[in-house]
Protein backbone atom coordinates (compact mmCIF):
# COMPACT_ATOMS: atom_id res chain seq x y z
CA UNK A 1 0.00 0.00 0.00
CA UNK A 2 1.63 3.45 -0.73
CA UNK A 3 2.35 5.74 1.90
CA UNK A 4 0.46 8.71 2.37
CA UNK A 5 3.13 11.96 2.24
CA UNK A 6 3.90 13.28 5.26
CA UNK A 7 1.85 16.22 6.24
CA UNK A 8 4.40 18.65 6.04
CA UNK A 9 4.83 17.85 2.52
CA UNK A 10 1.00 18.25 1.73
CA UNK A 11 1.45 21.72 3.14
CA UNK A 12 4.27 22.76 0.71
CA UNK A 13 2.09 24.48 -1.69
CA UNK A 14 0.35 26.55 0.73
CA UNK A 15 3.61 27.61 2.14
CA UNK A 16 4.95 28.72 -1.55
CA UNK A 17 1.53 30.50 -1.84
CA UNK A 18 2.45 32.04 1.37
CA UNK A 19 5.82 33.42 0.92
CA UNK A 20 4.67 35.00 -2.44
CA UNK A 21 1.84 36.93 -0.85
CA UNK A 22 3.03 39.77 1.62
CA UNK A 23 1.91 39.60 4.61
CA UNK A 24 1.60 43.49 5.67
CA UNK A 25 -0.62 46.33 4.80
CA UNK A 26 -2.24 49.55 5.05
CA UNK A 27 -5.45 50.50 6.34
CA UNK A 28 -7.98 52.77 6.94
CA UNK A 29 -10.81 53.62 8.76
CA UNK A 30 -13.71 55.79 6.92
CA UNK A 31 -16.06 57.35 9.65
CA UNK A 32 -19.28 58.07 7.97
CA UNK A 33 -23.04 59.73 8.59
CA UNK A 34 -25.24 57.86 6.47
CA UNK A 35 -28.77 59.62 6.35
CA UNK A 36 -31.45 57.56 4.27
CA UNK A 37 -33.94 59.59 2.34
CA UNK A 38 -37.34 58.14 2.26
CA UNK A 39 -40.78 59.88 0.63
CA UNK A 40 -43.79 59.20 2.94
CA UNK A 41 -46.36 62.21 1.58
CA UNK A 42 -43.70 64.51 1.78
CA UNK A 43 -40.10 64.06 2.86
CA UNK A 44 -38.49 61.97 5.77
CA UNK A 45 -34.74 61.98 7.13
CA UNK A 46 -32.93 60.30 9.51
CA UNK A 47 -28.99 59.78 9.84
CA UNK A 48 -26.71 57.08 11.65
CA UNK A 49 -22.89 57.50 12.13
CA UNK A 50 -21.25 54.28 10.74
CA UNK A 51 -17.33 53.19 9.69
CA UNK A 52 -15.83 51.33 6.96
CA UNK A 53 -12.10 49.46 6.82
CA UNK A 54 -10.33 49.10 4.39
CA UNK A 55 -7.21 47.00 4.09
CA UNK A 56 -4.90 47.04 1.17
CA UNK A 57 -1.97 44.21 1.41
CA UNK A 58 0.93 43.83 -1.25
CA UNK A 59 0.31 40.57 -3.35
CA UNK A 60 3.50 39.58 -5.62
CA UNK A 61 0.62 37.94 -8.11
CA UNK A 62 -1.43 40.05 -8.06
CA UNK A 63 -0.27 43.50 -7.06
CA UNK A 64 -2.24 44.11 -4.26
CA UNK A 65 -5.27 42.75 -2.53
CA UNK A 66 -8.34 44.44 -0.37
CA UNK A 67 -10.54 43.67 1.89
CA UNK A 68 -13.28 45.65 3.49
CA UNK A 69 -15.46 45.23 6.85
CA UNK A 70 -18.17 47.72 7.09
CA UNK A 71 -19.83 48.57 10.86
CA UNK A 72 -22.75 50.40 12.33
CA UNK A 73 -26.51 50.18 13.03
CA UNK A 74 -29.18 49.99 10.47
CA UNK A 75 -31.09 53.51 10.19
CA UNK A 76 -34.31 54.02 11.31
CA UNK A 77 -36.52 56.33 9.68
CA UNK A 78 -39.88 57.58 11.78
CA UNK A 79 -42.43 57.86 9.12
CA UNK A 80 -45.14 59.63 11.32
CA UNK A 81 -47.54 59.10 14.13
CA UNK A 82 -48.93 56.11 14.51
CA UNK A 83 -47.16 54.60 11.45
CA UNK A 84 -44.16 53.50 13.03
CA UNK A 85 -40.60 52.90 11.15
CA UNK A 86 -38.96 51.96 8.09
CA UNK A 87 -35.34 50.41 8.13
CA UNK A 88 -32.75 50.42 5.64
CA UNK A 89 -30.12 47.78 6.22
CA UNK A 90 -26.45 48.35 5.31
CA UNK A 91 -24.89 46.08 7.40
CA UNK A 92 -21.86 43.98 6.04
CA UNK A 93 -22.43 41.00 8.08
CA UNK A 94 -25.93 41.09 6.48
CA UNK A 95 -24.57 40.14 2.98
CA UNK A 96 -24.24 43.74 1.91
CA UNK A 97 -20.07 43.24 1.18
CA UNK A 98 -20.24 45.50 -1.66
CA UNK A 99 -21.36 48.60 0.35
CA UNK A 100 -17.27 49.61 1.46
CA UNK A 101 -16.76 49.83 -2.19
CA UNK A 102 -20.16 51.49 -2.84
CA UNK A 103 -18.69 54.23 0.00
CA UNK A 104 -15.43 54.27 -1.60
CA UNK A 105 -17.15 55.31 -5.23
CA UNK A 106 -19.17 57.49 -3.94
CA UNK A 107 -16.23 59.51 -2.42
CA UNK A 108 -14.81 59.21 -5.58
CA UNK A 109 -12.06 56.94 -4.61
CA UNK A 110 -10.54 54.34 -7.40
CA UNK A 111 -10.17 51.27 -5.89
CA UNK A 112 -9.60 49.21 -9.22
CA UNK A 113 -6.05 49.28 -10.00
CA UNK A 114 -5.01 51.89 -8.38
CA UNK A 115 -2.02 51.31 -5.91
CA UNK A 116 -2.56 54.63 -3.76
CA UNK A 117 -6.07 54.44 -3.10
CA UNK A 118 -5.56 53.92 0.64
CA UNK A 119 -3.52 57.30 1.03
CA UNK A 120 -6.64 58.87 -1.05
CA UNK A 121 -9.16 57.30 1.22
CA UNK A 122 -6.93 58.97 4.02
CA UNK A 123 -7.06 62.81 2.33
CA UNK A 124 -11.15 62.29 1.99
CA UNK A 125 -11.81 65.58 4.01
CA UNK A 126 -14.18 65.87 6.80
CA UNK A 127 -17.86 67.74 5.60
CA UNK A 128 -17.53 65.56 2.49
CA UNK A 129 -20.64 64.98 0.95
CA UNK A 130 -22.10 62.39 -1.88
CA UNK A 131 -25.37 61.51 -2.47
CA UNK A 132 -26.20 57.63 -3.69
CA UNK A 133 -29.45 57.64 -5.37
CA UNK A 134 -31.83 54.43 -5.30
CA UNK A 135 -31.52 53.13 -8.42
CA UNK A 136 -27.66 53.21 -8.24
CA UNK A 137 -27.88 50.98 -5.22
CA UNK A 138 -29.85 48.19 -6.10
CA UNK A 139 -26.80 45.69 -7.15
CA UNK A 140 -25.78 46.03 -3.69
CA UNK A 141 -28.94 44.87 -1.31
CA UNK A 142 -30.02 47.39 0.78
CA UNK A 143 -33.23 45.78 2.53
CA UNK A 144 -35.69 48.58 3.00
CA UNK A 145 -38.28 46.92 5.83
CA UNK A 146 -40.42 47.67 8.21
CA UNK A 147 -42.52 45.61 11.18
CA UNK A 148 -46.57 45.39 10.88
CA UNK A 149 -45.63 44.95 14.66
CA UNK A 150 -41.88 46.23 16.10
CA UNK A 151 -42.34 43.95 19.34
CA UNK A 152 -42.86 40.90 16.94
CA UNK A 153 -39.60 40.06 15.19
CA UNK A 154 -41.31 37.93 12.75
CA UNK A 155 -43.49 40.43 11.53
CA UNK A 156 -41.44 41.96 9.03
CA UNK A 157 -41.98 42.62 6.00
CA UNK A 158 -39.75 44.60 2.54
CA UNK A 159 -41.42 47.89 2.18
CA UNK A 160 -42.38 48.89 -1.36
CA UNK A 161 -45.64 51.77 -2.27
CA UNK A 162 -48.17 48.61 -2.12
CA UNK A 163 -46.82 46.70 0.67
CA UNK A 164 -46.56 50.60 3.19
CA UNK A 165 -49.81 51.47 2.15
CA UNK A 166 -51.45 47.85 2.96
CA UNK A 167 -49.50 48.03 6.51
CA UNK A 168 -49.26 51.96 6.95
CA UNK A 169 -51.81 53.52 4.61
CA UNK A 170 -49.49 55.79 3.20
CA UNK A 171 -46.97 55.04 0.59
CA UNK A 172 -43.18 55.01 1.02
CA UNK A 173 -40.42 55.17 -0.60
CA UNK A 174 -36.81 54.83 -0.47
CA UNK A 175 -35.18 57.24 -3.02
CA UNK A 176 -31.75 58.71 -1.40
CA UNK A 177 -28.74 57.46 0.89
CA UNK A 178 -26.13 60.79 1.78
CA UNK A 179 -22.75 59.85 3.05
CA UNK A 180 -21.05 62.65 5.14
CA UNK A 181 -17.32 62.08 5.75
CA UNK A 182 -17.05 62.90 9.65
CA UNK A 183 -14.35 63.18 12.20
CA UNK A 184 -12.84 60.07 14.10
CA UNK A 185 -13.90 61.36 17.32
CA UNK A 186 -17.68 61.10 16.44
CA UNK A 187 -18.60 58.40 18.24
CA UNK A 188 -20.39 54.93 16.18
CA UNK A 189 -24.49 55.65 16.54
CA UNK A 190 -25.31 52.98 18.92
CA UNK A 191 -29.19 52.93 20.17
CA UNK A 192 -31.06 50.47 18.04
CA UNK A 193 -31.83 47.91 21.05
CA UNK A 194 -34.16 50.66 22.45
CA UNK A 195 -36.79 50.37 19.17
CA UNK A 196 -36.03 46.66 18.80
CA UNK A 197 -34.91 45.09 22.18
CA UNK A 198 -35.27 41.30 21.20
CA UNK A 199 -32.26 41.77 19.45
CA UNK A 200 -30.32 41.08 22.29
CA UNK A 201 -32.63 37.69 22.80
CA UNK A 202 -31.24 36.42 19.56
CA UNK A 203 -30.27 33.41 19.41
CA UNK A 204 -34.21 33.24 20.41
CA UNK A 205 -34.60 30.46 23.31
CA UNK A 206 -34.58 26.76 21.32
CA UNK A 207 -32.96 28.04 18.64
CA UNK A 208 -29.37 28.38 17.66
CA UNK A 209 -30.10 30.12 14.40
CA UNK A 210 -29.55 33.68 14.29
CA UNK A 211 -32.97 34.70 12.21
CA UNK A 212 -35.84 36.21 13.25
CA UNK A 213 -38.31 33.33 12.98
CA UNK A 214 -36.73 30.41 13.61
CA UNK A 215 -39.56 28.56 13.77
CA UNK A 216 -40.23 28.71 10.06
CA UNK A 217 -40.23 25.54 8.05
CA UNK A 218 -36.49 25.27 7.27
CA UNK A 219 -36.76 22.43 4.90
CA UNK A 220 -38.06 23.88 2.19
CA UNK A 221 -35.71 25.70 -1.15
CA UNK A 222 -33.69 28.70 0.61
CA UNK A 223 -35.44 30.56 -2.42
CA UNK A 224 -38.62 30.18 -1.21
CA UNK A 225 -37.56 31.23 3.13
CA UNK A 226 -39.61 33.87 4.06
CA UNK A 227 -37.83 37.30 4.82
CA UNK A 228 -38.48 36.62 8.98
CA UNK A 229 -36.11 33.35 8.29
CA UNK A 230 -33.36 35.05 5.97
CA UNK A 231 -32.85 37.83 7.97
CA UNK A 232 -30.62 37.86 11.17
CA UNK A 233 -29.80 40.29 13.82
CA UNK A 234 -26.73 40.83 12.19
CA UNK A 235 -28.51 42.86 9.72
CA UNK A 236 -29.71 45.54 12.47
CA UNK A 237 -26.29 46.17 13.95
CA UNK A 238 -22.59 44.76 14.08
Amino acid sequence: MPRKPANFLRLLPALFLYALVGCSGESEEIRYRATAGVVVDGKHESAVVRETRFTSTPNSMTGFEASVGDRGEAIRVNIGEGRGAVYLLLNGLSGSREFPFIVSGCFKIDTGNNPDWIEELRKVPVGRKCTLTAGGMERIMPLFVAFRDEAVPASIFAVTPDSSRAVFGVEARFFQLTLERVSDAVPIDKGIDKHLPWLNGIPFAGSNVRVLDPTGDRNVPRDQFTLAQTVTDYYFRD
